[in-house]
C-alpha cells in the first residue's frame, strides 16, 4: 500500500519516527516533504497531500502538525477525502490495516 506522509514545522521531528514505524508495518511510504521544496504554511501541506490521495496517486496519507486540527480541516475540504485526527501509533496501525477505508487521511497532532 502506498502511503504519503508530510508535515508542517511542528511535525518534522515526529515525521521520521512515523515513517520508520509505517515501514515496520510493511507499508510503502513516500515523504512528500513540501517544506523542503518551498516556504509554505500548513494549509498548503494539507491540501497538497489530500489532493494526491483523492487523485489515487497514494492509497492513504498521513499529515503531521501541532494539533492535527488545522490539517484535518484543510484535508476534509478536498472532495472524496475523509480525514481524522489520530493520537496514537496503535490507532494508526488499525487505520492503515482497515480494508474498508478509501481515500483516507490520518492527521497526527
Amino acid at each position: 500500500m502506498k502511503i504519503a506522509v508530510d508535515s508542517d514545522e511542528a511535525g518534522i521531528a515526529l515525521e521520521n519516527v512515523l515513517i520508520e514505524h509505517l515501514h515496520a508495518l510493511g507499508a510503502e511510504v513516500y515523504d512528500l516533504n513540501l517544506l523542503g521544496h518551498m516556504k509554505v504554511d500548513y494549509p498548503d501541506v494539507g491540501y497538497n497531500l489530500a489532493r494526491r490521495v483523492a487523485d489515487s496517486v497514494y492509497a492513504r496519507g498521513v499529515l503531521i502538525c501541532g494539533t492535527g486540527l488545522g490539517m484535518c480541516k484543510m484535508a476534509n475540504k478536498v472532495k472524496g477525502i475523509y480525514a481524522g485526527v489520530v493520537t496514537t501509533c496503535t490507532l494508526l496501525k488499525a487505520c492503515v490495516r482497515a480494508p474498508t477505508l478509501r481515500s483516507s487521511l490520518w492527521v497526527r497532532g
